[in-house]
């Protein structure tokens, strides 16, 4: 793959301990794997923008309220982290593996398509078992 780019556009690293993330960061930028990390939660989001700091140049952060941590959640008060970050996401809606309400899920991935259109962001989705539903609301 000479000369070619590779890119993984969804990356979690919440899952490993963070020696694991830094060595695996390290692994990615010697192999020249430019890597977005979804953050889906503010937690995650400082997590990864301190991580990432040493690798800039293959490595960036998205932002996303992810339909897991949708409960309660008000996306209008992260308007500076959302205008900050290159990519909105993950966001989107999951019937299959999170009891947040579908409601709720529904409320913030439709704010958070209107703040990505209103900052002309790009937005990385989460379909689970509700590919229709993201999609009619997507197309509009």
């Amino acid at each position: 793959m000479k000369n070619k780019a590779v890119i993984d556009a969804h990356a979690h690293l919440d899952l490993v301990h963070e020696d694991e993330a830094l060595n695996e960061l390290i692994f990615r930028k010697n192999r020249s794997i430019c890597t977005c990390l979804s953050a889906g939660n503010m937690d995650e989001w400082v997590k990864y923008r301190r991580l990432t700091e040493d690798f800039a140049e293959t490595t960036w952060v998205s932002f996303g309220i992810h339909p897991w941590y949708s409960r309660g959640e008000d996306p209008s008060k992260y308007t500076d982290v959302y205008r900050d970050c290159i990519i909105i996401g993950e966001i989107g809606l999951d019937t299959l593996w999170t009891d947040v309400p579908y409601e709720q899920q529904h409320r913030v991935f439709t704010k958070q398509l209107a703040i990505a259109e209103k900052f002309e962001k790009p937005i990385l989705l989460h379909t689970k078992n509700c590919e229709r539903d993201v999609y009619e609301l997507v197309k509009g």
